[in-house]
């Protein structure tokens, strides 16, 4: 028979695991958007399957002339709201800076998902260029969200508000 011995964890130990857990969440998360940042949104595409999915790249257009209206927590607060997920959709997080987001869902509902995402924004009186990318084996998260940021960067220069796809 195994003798059982009960472990005792000292409660200095328990305390700071349960800070270093509680500073993880922080870093994973954005405050001024409610989702996720680019750290958690690593940590939750590495525990995905992105089979069937694709990545739907938004860049909020002209985020400093809305900053210079409303000021940074108003206009922040109003992506926030417009970039609200559904129940339906899979994950979605910020991705370079505070005006580029990205969301994961099926391949099936991408667009409608883009458009969904565009008509919040113009809810909040914004717009939003969005670029779709169906993930691809053998290409990188990082790369399909660079080409998408390129491929919006250059559409931008024309118009905003659109919705592309990544050839």
């Amino acid at each position: 028979m195994i003798e059982q011995r009960a472990t005792t964890i000292p409660i200095t130990t328990v305390h700071t695991l349960e800070s270093l857990h509680a500073k993880c969440q922080r870093l994973s998360y954005s405050n001024w958007f409610g989702c996720l940042n680019r750290n958690g949104l690593d940590e939750a595409l590495a525990e995905l399957s992105l089979d069937g999915l694709a990545m739907v790249y938004g860049d909020a257009d002209d985020l400093k002339l809305a900053n210079l209206k409303w000021g940074k927590p108003n206009a922040s607060a109003r992506i926030a709201q417009a970039i609200k997920m559904r129940e339906t959709d899979v994950i979605c997080g910020q991705w370079f800076s505070g005006d580029e987001f990205c969301a994961f869902v099926p391949v099936e509902t991408a667009y409608a998902f883009a458009q969904h995402w565009q008509s919040n924004f113009r809810v909040v009186e914004m717009s939003i260029s969005i670029c779709i990318a169906p993930i691809r084996v053998g290409i990188s998260i990082e790369t399909l969200a660079n080409q998408c940021d390129d491929r919006l960067t250059n559409v931008k220069k024309c118009t905003k508000g659109l919705i592309v796809y990544l050839d």
